[in-house]
This record gives structure tokens, sequence and C-alpha cells, in this order.
């Protein structure tokens, strides 16, 4: 099922602007996702902490945060994350699936669906609003049972 799938964080980490780090700051995102990997949350969490209070927060490292917190069963956490990584970059549509399952984990369906369809509307050929879609539908499927 889609929220087992650690896919999202590894394609997020590919795109984090690593010019802006300095080399420890670097070290210590690396030994976070490294973390995250091995299932280690906890760790991979106190390095993205460790990284954001040296340089300060970005979309994707609140993203990153935010799926770890996901996974660690903590959803208000990673909601918070997932929303301060889309007021930092509101073109995640990453975030705002991840937002979503976090909601669904809420029992906010309703704002789920809200965010996974602007997910879809973000960039409709994206894998994340394909993901998105099967989601709504997903959703959807079951309310009208």
């Amino acid at each position: 099922m889609i929220q087992n799938n650690y896919f999202y964080t590894f394609l997020i980490l590919l795109l984090f602007p690593f010019n802006v780090l300095n080399a420890a700051s670097v070290n210590k995102l690396s030994l976070g996702n490294e973390a995250f990997e091995q299932k280690r949350f906890t760790e991979a969490l106190a390095h993205y902490h460790n990284v954001e209070s040296e340089q300060g927060s970005t979309a994707i490292l609140a993203y990153n945060k935010g799926v770890t917190f996901y996974h660690l069963k903590k959803y208000q956490a990673a909601e918070n994350s997932l929303y301060r990584a889309i007021n930092l970059d509101a073109n995640i549509g990453f975030a705002l699936l991840q937002l979503g399952l976090t909601q669904i984990k809420l029992d906010k369906l309703d704002v789920a669906k809200k965010n996974f369809q602007k997910a879809i509307d973000l960039s409709s050929n994206s894998y994340a609003a394909y993901l998105s879609k099967k989601m709504l539908l997903n959703i959807n499927t079951r309310s009208d049972m």
C-alpha cells in the first residue's frame, strides 16, 4: 500500500539543494537519509533536526521530517512539517500527497481529498498526481460503501 512506500523520500532527497548546505550539514543529511533507508527513523529525525538548526528550514528538509514523523506514527507532527514544506514551496506535489496520506491517519478525509486534488492540479502527469488519483479513488470507493 502507498503508506508503506519509502520511495517518496528518496525521490525528493535527490532534489535537495546541497549547494546551499555546508559540508558538515551535507554529511548530517546523508547520515539522516541512510538512517531513514535502514528504518532507523528516530535517528534520521535527529540528523534532520541538526541540519535544520544549523542551516534553517527548507521545503525539502521539512518534507523529509514530515515523512519521518509519519513512519514514527507521530501524525500531528508529520502534518505540521508537511504544511511547513508546502508553505516554503507550494510546488512540491509529493508533500501534498504525503500530507493527504497523513490526514487519512488523522481521520481528516475531506481535507485529505483536497490535498490529493491539489497534487493532481499541480502537475497532472506527475507520479505524485498519479498516486493522488489512486488515493482519491480509494477514498471515494470506501465512502460509497
